[in-house]
């Protein structure tokens, strides 16, 4: 008789990065970041590759196509989403996030009838906005660093001059097209997405009117999540009472035009304590694939790998020991302090880790905010393998100073799933010899 656990059932959600390819320069995004540590402007996912896949897909109830890129670029996309919907019948499927600028009729028509949801991230009410943001190196940083080029016929009317539509009005027109080419039932499940931060919050009342222009039913804004040191002036943290009337002046436009206007707002979320064990479902019911296999453990970490569902079977992967530990015990480092369970108002949610972990971020952000100076200049710990069944004890102090909102910088030469479990152990007092190699750690 197999004492091997029982199988999981697939994910009800399943996340494939069909291609990491982009076509915009978004200044919110790490885009330039990415591709020089991949080598390269990106790859698309072959079809052949999701025939590994099939029995995750054939019964997963949504199937999101995006990832770290623009899933319309993918040239086997429409092969792609024939094959999916000839193994999956289910009717709202397919959930796609896109920046608008190939879409058209044809992809309504591929689109609609099948449609979970597509967030179209436009991020800009004003060709002149989108200009600055969504192509930065033509823009925003020649403001920056030429303001002479950036004031000049080259930069500013640049369009005017070739008289031709500008880029923002191209892309809004093909909104505009695959809009009306929806069905009514298919316009519900589209929602124009706002990334709020410092130099566009003044527009978000304009973006809910050209919503209503292409017949969106829908807008969502979010906060940018600071991803730069050079950013933290953009971050709307530092701005709760103008980010509150922006957000609500939008919430007003959109009562009157009809239109759902999503949007959080400071001091209206109550704080309850988060759990990752009990709160956190991701693990038995969603999994991403990226463009070339890998496995995060989610879209909120980020890093790690589960297993790579190409080179590997993905129920092997899914039924692996890396998931069954995480489905007992949410053991990652960032499990612990996730930005997707966190309020509106802890800063932790509007800078990203790598910023708050800078060196640089307490003197940068402090001078603004006293509220950030929780953050400590980051301690240096090196530890090697033991015998003890604590091979990873590098990685178990640094969980255990960023659960208490602490920071550390961590080098060591093993690592296993048994330091992350020691975390809760000393958490809840029942290892002395670990909670005696921390307040010694803490002493120095």
């Amino acid at each position: 008789m197999s004492n091997s656990p029982a199988k999981a059932p697939y994910p009800k959600k399943i996340t494939v990065a069909l291609s990491d390819r982009c076509n915009l320069k978004c200044f919110i995004c790490v885009r330039e970041e990415y591709e020089r540590n991949i080598g390269s402007k990106g790859h698309n996912m072959p079809l052949e590759d999701l025939y590994k896949m099939e029995a995750a897909l054939r019964d997963a109830e949504i199937i999101q196509l995006s990832g770290f890129g623009e899933t319309l670029l993918h040239p086997q996309l429409e092969e792609i989403l024939h094959y999916i919907y000839s193994i999956n019948p289910r009717k709202n499927l397919i959930y796609l996030i896109s920046n608008g600028t190939l879409l058209n009729a044809k992809w309504a028509e591929l689109l609609g009838p099948r449609l979970n949801y597509l967030a179209l991230s436009l991020n800009a009410a004003h060709p002149e906005t989108y200009k600055r943001d969504m192509y930065p190196y033509l823009f925003r940083y020649t403001r920056e660093t030429a303001p002479e080029a950036y004031a000049g016929k080259r930069f500013a009317d640049d369009d005017n001059i070739r008289q031709v539509p500008c880029q923002f009005d191209r892309t809004m027109s093909r909104v505009g097209e695959f809009m009306a080419a929806l069905d009514d039932d298919a316009r519900q499940r589209v929602g124009l997405h706002y990334v709020v931060h410092n130099d566009n919050m003044d527009e978000m009342a304009d973006f809910v009117r050209l919503g209503k222009s292409v017949n969106a039913t829908r807008v969502e804004f979010n906060q940018y999540m600071v991803n730069r040191i050079a950013h933290i002036d953009y971050n709307i943290f530092f701005h709760k009472e103008r980010f509150n009337a922006r957000v609500q002046a939008a919430k007003q436009v959109g009562a009157e035009l009809g239109i759902t206007v999503i949007g959080r707002e400071f001091g209206t979320e109550p704080h309850q304590e988060f759990n990752p064990n009990k709160d956190c479902n991701w693990p038995n019911a969603e999994a991403m694939v990226m463009t070339k296999g890998d496995t995060p453990p989610c879209c909120h970490i980020g890093l790690g790998d589960m297993g790579n569902a190409i080179r590997h079977d993905f129920d092997d992967i899914w039924n692996g020991n890396a998931y069954q530990k995480l489905r007992r015990e949410r053991w990652m480092s960032g499990c612990q302090s996730c930005n997707l369970f966190q309020t509106f108002d802890d800063w932790r949610s509007h800078f990203h880790p790598s910023v708050r972990f800078s060196p640089q971020f307490e003197n940068l952000a402090g001078e603004m905010h006293e509220e950030t100076r929780v953050n400590k200049p980051p301690k240096l710990l090196i530890l090697g393998a033991g015998r003890d069944g604590t091979r990873s004890v590098a990685n178990l102090v640094a969980g255990l100073h960023e659960a208490n909102g602490q920071q550390a910088t961590v080098h060591h030469d093993g690592g296993s799933f048994r330091g992350f479990s020691a975390v809760t152990k000393y958490l809840k007092g029942d290892d002395e010899w670990l909670q005696e190699v921390c307040r010694s750690w803490d002493a120095d």
